[in-house]
This record gives structure tokens, sequence and C-alpha cells, in this order.
């Protein structure tokens, strides 16, 4: 069987395929086939499972901290609501004399 050479500059690039005693498949059992595919996929599960209780873990911390800072009022808060609280309500008066 003859491949054509390349062509430089034709966009086109030609791979032969290569003959070697290691592109053979592996033949394996199917009792170890099917004990792979059963491992992979109890890893893969589990996998899932610890990223799934990460994410719950670090929400849970998000929504406490979120819920604590609206809790509670610091000190720039507190002085602005006592100013806008301690401002009198009646209209402003024009100093006369």
């Amino acid at each position: 069987m003859s491949t054509p050479a390349p062509t430089e500059g034709d966009g086109v690039i030609s791979l032969s395929p290569v003959e070697s005693p290691m592109s053979n498949p592996a033949d394996i059992s199917p009792n170890v086939a099917n004990l792979l595919i059963t491992e992979s996929a109890g890893s893969l599960q589990a996998s899932n499972r610890n990223s799934r209780g990460v994410f719950d873990a670090v929400m849970g911390a998000l929504a406490g901290t979120v819920q604590t800072n609206f809790a509670e009022v610091g000190v720039l808060e507190g002085r602005s609501v006592s100013g806008v609280l301690g401002t009198p309500l009646a209209s402003p008066t024009v100093k006369t004399a």
C-alpha cells in the first residue's frame, strides 16, 4: 500500500496508520471490565457527593454571614440611623430679627 506524499500548502495533513505490536486492544475478562466500570462509577459518585458537601458547607457559611451582617448595626450605620431618627419632623423655621 503506497501513501501519497504530502504536498506543502494544500491545507490538508494526511497521516498514515502505523502498525505497532501495541496497537492491539487489551483482552480482559468481562468480570475485570465490569469491576473497572463499577469502580469508576463509584469514584465519580463519591467525588460528586464530596463536592456537594463542600458546596453546602460554604453556602451555609455565606448565608450565616449575610444574616449576621443584616442583624447587626455597625458604628457608622448606627450614627446615620440615629441622625435620621433625631431629625425633627417640623418644618424649618425662618429666623427673624
